[in-house]
């Protein structure tokens, strides 16, 4: 069931500040994606190669990719925690890369570009605290 507007917009407010290049679509869809209960963590936005902005969100339950088409259409993609291999930030000078290992999810590792440094580094710390906790349970 989708979540209200009202309720995504609280929560993005408590995550702060993060980087919001060309995601509105992606932004604007995130009531839809999300599911009742399940809490933004933290957010981005990068590159997926493809010539694609994304919207990385980690929340409480999974780890979303989320890519709303120029016209229509979206192309979003969901990660449980325990199907999480690694995550790594390959930092740059002012961006970095973050590199999405899965089991059995989407077949190859996902990478996404252009990630500020400070984001990188935030998400990759979210991802691995929920990735962990989910293969102990």
């Amino acid at each position: 069931m989708p979540v209200s507007k009202e309720v995504v917009k609280e929560q993005i407010r408590k995550v702060g500040k993060f980087h919001k290049w060309f995601v509105g679509k992606e932004l604007r869809a995130l009531p839809q994606v999300l599911n009742e209960g399940e809490e933004i963590a933290f957010l981005t936005s990068g590159y997926d190669g493809k010539r694609n902005t994304v919207l990385v969100v980690a929340t409480n339950q999974r780890l979303l990719v989320m890519d709303s088409g120029f016209i229509y259409g979206s192309d979003d993609r969901a990660f449980p925690y325990n199907k999480i291999n690694s995550i790594r930030g390959i930092r740059g000078l002012l961006f970095g890369k973050l590199a999405i290992s899965t089991a059995g999810v989407s077949g190859d590792d996902v990478v996404i570009t252009w990630v500020r440094r400070t984001d990188m580094a935030r998400m990759v710390s979210v991802v691995s605290k929920f990735a962990s906790e989910a293969k102990n349970q």
